[in-house]
């Protein structure tokens, strides 16, 4: 399956989502569609040369359950269906008991995980445009049909 994200020049995020972002993070961590940012241990993104690993978020090339935080901010008009594709992949890297730390205006679900916080920028909160939110997630379960930890 192509992926058909439309790519826009990557930028970075506003010093207060960044240091809020930062203090949540833990451990081994996987920065997903990094654009400009240098924060992670490993940095992946398909279209910037800022980046350790070029890979489609859709695709990751990491094997499973080896970040202890796993962070991205994806395309904020991805189609429900990249969503679930993105989220389940998103999930697959994390370890059990890791983070899941999305910057969105879209709720981010899947399967295995639960909400844990959500942060809003306060010079958000004064826009008429859509307000990105970020949402600090944990995997709870590592299969499907599995008892929430």
């Amino acid at each position: 399956m192509a992926n058909k994200l439309k790519y826009r020049k990557a930028w970075s995020w506003p010093e207060q989502v960044e240091d809020f972002i930062i203090s949540r993070a833990r451990g081994f961590t996987i920065h997903i569609m990094n654009g400009t940012s240098q924060f992670g241990d490993i940095r992946i993104d398909k279209f910037t040369d800022n980046t350790d690993i070029k890979a489609d978020a859709l695709y990751l090339p990491i094997k499973a359950e080896v970040a202890d935080t796993a962070i991205a901010d994806p395309p904020w008009d991805m189609s429900d269906i990249l969503k679930n594709g993105f989220m389940k992949e998103i999930r697959r890297i994390t370890k059990l008991g890791g983070q899941i730390i999305i910057n969105s205006p879209w709720c981010p679900k899947c399967p295995g995980i639960e909400l844990e916080e959500i942060w809003c920028p306060t010079w958000q909160l004064f826009t008429f445009h859509n307000i990105a939110l970020i949402w600090v997630l944990i995997k709870v379960k590592s299969r499907l049909f599995e008892v929430s930890v």
